[in-house]
């Protein structure tokens, strides 16, 4: 797949900036964070970018760069698949190139992705997958089901919509939701039953000079239970996994 920055540039000839007969020259990337974010989410073009640049640049900062593209026609004989070269550079540094063949109508290239995972774009690609799993369709059952030991409840912050000003999030117990019931007509069944949790891989790598991570200790347990957490206390990863779990529809925990 390619990115929306990639697609865009091939496509609708977004940022050219030299344009030729035989050539065209386009601004591409202008900060090692957007080159970085279309890395993350697969694209095959930054995604190779981001590997030859990251042994003499620092991707994880959020620096200024001016990464060119120039896209000319090679030259083929007669009948063959029309190609393209592709050709990045990084201030006379830098140089990766590609080559692109023209594919066939019977198998259209696939649309751009977004390189932002807040994007309501893959929010519904996500909706569709979970709509068309059926290795959850236990969830739909009544009944006692498994959670992990502790969860974040995302309720509040799906009612504040999302509002980092106002939302927060608390820590709960998984033992304490399966003693919670309620009845439907006159069997008591369980409250939280049928609500799912999503999960976050995360690895919290070198912490930054001067700050203290988030964490749970005997000493802030129970502030995170009783009085939630500010959404802006979260490192940005479970901050960005958070916003994005609570659009997704019967998901109340991660």
């Amino acid at each position: 797949m390619v990115c929306t920055k990639c697609f865009d540039m091939l496509h609708r000839n977004k940022g050219l900036a030299m344009h030729g007969s035989l050539r065209q020259t386009f601004d591409h990337h202008m900060s090692t964070t957007t080159l970085r974010q279309s890395a993350d989410v697969g694209c095959s073009i930054c995604m190779t970018l981001a590997k030859h640049l990251e042994p003499t640049m620092r991707l994880t900062e959020d620096n200024p760069i001016t990464l060119r593209a120039l896209l000319q026609k090679i030259p083929v004989e007669p009948g063959k698949r029309v190609r393209f070269s592709l050709e990045f550079t990084l201030e006379r540094v830098f140089k990766c190139t590609f080559i692109l063949t023209e594919t066939s109508t019977k198998h259209p290239s696939r649309s751009g992705g977004s390189s932002s995972t807040s994007s309501d774009g893959v929010l519904h690609v996500a909706q569709r997958w979970i709509n068309a799993c059926r290795c959850a369709d236990a969830w739909k059952e009544p009944g006692k089901k498994w959670y992990p030991r502790r969860l974040l409840d995302l309720e509040e912050l799906r009612c504040t919509n999302g509002n980092k000003d106002r939302a927060k999030v608390r820590l709960v117990e998984s033992s304490d939701l399966m003693r919670e019931k309620t009845m439907l007509g006159s069997t008591p069944v369980y409250k939280h039953a049928n609500y799912r949790y999503v999960t976050l891989s995360h690895c919290w790598g070198k912490p930054r000079e001067g700050y203290t991570p988030l964490t749970l200790t005997d000493l802030t347990m129970a502030r995170f239970m009783n009085d939630g957490i500010e959404l802006e206390e979260f490192p940005n990863t479970f901050r960005h996994a958070l916003l994005f779990a609570h659009k997704l529809d019967q998901v109340r925990f991660l």
